[in-house]
């Protein structure tokens, strides 16, 4: 779910949101999702990498310390 606003969006593209930027991939690889009762792919997400996690970090401590 992507929620924006008043609403809320469903992608059907698995992305991930980093200082407040939607991206529709990551630079890293993609991890699979699956149904632990039979292993059934559910969705692949995308995975972040250090330089994404870091950046991810840093947005989250901007707006902390900015009162966000």
């Amino acid at each position: 779910k992507i929620l924006g606003g008043n609403e809320e969006k469903r992608s059907s593209e698995p992305c991930l949101i980093n200082g407040g930027k939607l991206r529709l991939d990551g630079d890293g690889d993609n991890k699979e999702i699956q149904r632990p009762h039979d292993e059934a792919l559910v969705l692949g997400v995308p995975e972040a990498t250090r330089s994404e996690v870091s950046n991810a970090i840093a947005a989250a401590r901007l707006s902390f310390d900015s009162g966000l």
